[in-house]
């Protein structure tokens, strides 16, 4: 697996932009005291919730992370995709990646 770069920010802000998400994520209560890794995975779970009219681009986008075949992401039986949520919840820029590509949504 990879991490997230400069490339990904436009995956993602496209993904956003499709899906709708920037309403959701603005309604979005967030509990005081969160760190930035739970934070990160609070944006993560609203953004799949969120995201249904976007599947395909998701799936291009976890599979590129992951660095798998989109086909063997779509098949698999649910060991490839928590692993690839995983790794993206750890990553120490999540939170400021994340702002970003909402912040460039205008």
């Amino acid at each position: 697996m990879r991490n997230l770069n400069n490339k990904d920010l436009f995956k993602v802000m496209r993904i956003m932009r499709k899906a709708n998400i920037k309403e959701d994520l603005l309604k979005m209560k967030m509990p005081e005291g969160l760190s930035d890794q739970e934070t990160g995975v609070m944006f993560a779970l609203q953004f799949m919730e969120s995201a249904p009219n976007a599947e395909k681009e998701i799936f291009e986008f976890l599979a590129d992370v992951g660095e798998v075949e989109v086909k063997a992401l779509e098949e698999d039986e649910f060991e490839l995709l928590p692993g690839i949520i995983e790794h993206l919840t750890k990553q120490d820029k999540l939170v400021n990646f994340l702002s970003q590509a909402f912040k460039s949504m205008n």
